[in-house]
């Protein structure tokens, strides 16, 4: 009876317990790398995709890993990556080097409230206003970043 109710209380417990190992293992940190793969598959090209920075879930492995991980669950080649968004003073370096490759699409991993990241957004749609964007999310609506792809295929 005591072992019966001892496994019975650790249940509950370990269910409810903020720090339980049992409700952060149920946590699927690639949901962000999989919407971005789906939002991938739907462009009508992506032989060409660049991807700039990383996801949020480092620890997790998904941090760095994550563009790259979309890009092969999408089957797109990537050309060009970098883990790092550019600090701000290299932004335009960075945009002149997207406007050379044209590259079909652009994965951009961010957050709302980052200078670089923010900076990067503004100077890829003021430039290259022929680019189609779209969140990339990791429920409950958290923006991870944006996809952005080219409209005409005109190369």
């Amino acid at each position: 009876m005591l072992a019966a109710a001892l496994l019975l209380i650790s249940t509950v417990f370990f269910q409810v317990y903020w720090a339980s190992p049992f409700r952060t293992l149920r946590r699927d940190y690639q949901l962000g790398c999989y919407d971005a793969a789906q939002k991938l598959q739907a462009i009508p090209h992506c032989n060409n995709l660049v991807v700039i920075g990383h996801g949020p879930y480092q620890e997790h492995g998904v941090g760095w890993e994550a563009g790259m991980y979309a890009s092969y669950f999408a089957q797109c080649r990537m050309i060009a990556f970098s883990p790092d968004i550019p600090e701000t003073d290299k932004v335009e370096a960075t945009q002149l080097d997207l406007v050379t490759i044209r590259p079909d699409a652009i994965l951009l991993f961010g957050t709302r409230g980052n200078v670089a990241y923010e900076t990067l957004l503004a100077a890829i749609n003021t430039s290259q206003p022929n680019l189609q964007s779209e969140a990339i999310v990791d429920p409950p609506a958290r923006e991870l970043g944006k996809l952005f792809w080219r409209v005409d295929h005109n190369h």
